[in-house]
């Protein structure tokens, strides 16, 4: 190993970044920083010297041997160039060190989702199960929580049985959230039941049957967006139902039926093509019977449009799609069930609509 003195300007950060590596060492990295050198390893010295460097210099070179001395003014060149080479490997370094330390102090952002299992407002701690995962996060002062519609909720609007996102980052073991967002629950169906007294709803999903605890505040938004009441959502109804899971139970907390309604005398039906026409006081509609339109007679959910009556008045809920009225439920209007259908004509088979 041949050593080389340091460039003045290049001491500090070599200093620094030999006291690193240093380490254990202490009494001989003590003695080479007081001396003001620093080591540099030269690969086959002896056969190929430096340019200029003196033939007799050839012979191999220890620790002992005063380099400096030895060489000719033309190796100052050299030298320094070894130098500044040195000091630009140290800087390097050194800035890599603390690029790394910075980097394992700045923890980087995560994510993930779970159902809130707890929440403790006082504490602000949240835990959320995430599959077989249990987390605890420490919400941090600046953290943004969005429940519902609501993008600048408090974590008191937060509770158990809720999903969400959490963004957070870990620092050292510490789950600290800084954004909260819930993901709601929707499934969409048809009512098969509705107990306003027992709080229940059961929901059709075209695969099996959902049964709902209805929370005490559970909202119901009908067409237009406008607010209504649980009594309106009738059996037989296409619904989309917001829920949330706390304790593994399903609860509903919002019931939306987008679906218009048109309450008139049936006037026709084209049974062939699925039509039919009726009217009221104001003017007449057609309407186009859906797959899954639910005809609600006599009790049941499932009557076929041969059981449908001209001359009586029905309830039509119905989506209008690009001008078209089509129809999800047929259900008798509360003025035709009480009044009597002895003398009301049957449906005509192929009739067509006027």
């Amino acid at each position: 190993m041949l050593l080389f003195p340091l460039p003045a300007e290049c001491w500090t950060f070599a200093t620094a970044a030999w006291r690193l590596r240093a380490g254990a060492q202490g009494s001989l990295a003590s003695r080479v920083l007081a001396q003001g050198i620093v080591p540099f390893q030269v690969q086959n010295i002896r056969r190929e010297p430096f340019e200029g460097f003196p033939t007799r210099a050839t012979t191999p070179m220890t620790l002992n041997t005063p380099v400096w001395g030895a060489v000719k003014y033309n190796m100052k060149t050299n030298m320094l160039h070894a130098g500044m080479t040195v000091c630009a490997t140290v800087l390097v370094s050194a800035l890599a060190i603390s690029a790394r330390a910075d980097g394992q102090a700045m923890a980087k952002e995560k994510t993930c989702a779970g159902t809130i299992t707890a929440v403790d407002s006082g504490e602000h701690i949240l835990k959320i199960n995430e599959f077989l995962l249990h987390r605890s996060f420490v919400l941090g002062d600046g953290c943004v929580v969005a429940v519902g519609d609501n993008p600048n909720a408090q974590i008191t609007d937060l509770r158990p049985g809720q999903k969400v996102q959490v963004s957070y980052k870990n620092a050292d073991g510490v789950l600290v959230a800084d954004h909260v967002a819930q993901e709601k629950l929707r499934v969409a169906g048809t009512v098969r039941s509705l107990n306003t007294a027992g709080g229940t709803l059961s929901l059709w999903d075209g695969g099996h049957v959902r049964t709902f605890a209805i929370s005490a505040q559970c909202g119901v938004r009908l067409n237009a967006g406008r607010s209504g009441a649980l009594d309106e959502i009738k059996p037989g109804d296409h619904v989309t139902v917001t829920y949330e899971t706390p304790a593994s139970r399903w609860v509903a907390y919002q019931i939306e039926r987008p679906s218009r309604t048109f309450v008139g005398t049936l006037d026709a039906i084209d049974l062939p093509n699925r039509m039919l026409k009726a009217s009221h006081y104001l003017g007449s509609e057609r309407f186009s019977m859906a797959d899954d339109c639910s005809i609600m007679l006599d009790g049941r959910r499932n009557a076929r449009i041969s059981d449908l009556r001209l001359g009586r008045q029905y309830e039509f809920n119905y989506d209008n799609v690009d001008g078209v009225n089509v129809v999800n439920r047929i259900a008798p209007s509360e003025a035709q069930t009480q009044a009597s259908d002895s003398s009301s004509p049957p449906a005509r088979p192929a009739g067509q609509a006027n």
